[in-house]
């Protein structure tokens, strides 16, 4: 038996009518529904977090082959 507060009143879900009981079922479902998007959110702002790790990598990547290739012209031009 579940018990449900609304309003600073409980309500027990074996008291419910027919009525109660499908609007309880909907509750349920959107709340279902709520925590997987609230999981999926957090999902995807980690990826973007990550995404955005690997573009300042690539970053200091390209910075670092560009100042070898720098040095490498300068040292065969001598």
């Amino acid at each position: 038996m579940a018990k449900l507060t609304i309003n600073e009143k409980d309500y027990y879900t074996e008291d419910f009518n027919e009525e109660q009981e499908t609007i309880y079922r909907e509750i349920m479902i959107a709340k279902t529904e709520q925590d997987r998007f609230d999981y999926m959110k957090q999902v995807l702002e980690l990826r973007t977090n990550q995404l955005a790790l690997l573009i300042e990598e690539a970053a200091v990547t390209k910075d670092k082959e560009s100042k070898k290739e720098a040095t490498n012209g300068k040292k065969n031009n001598n």
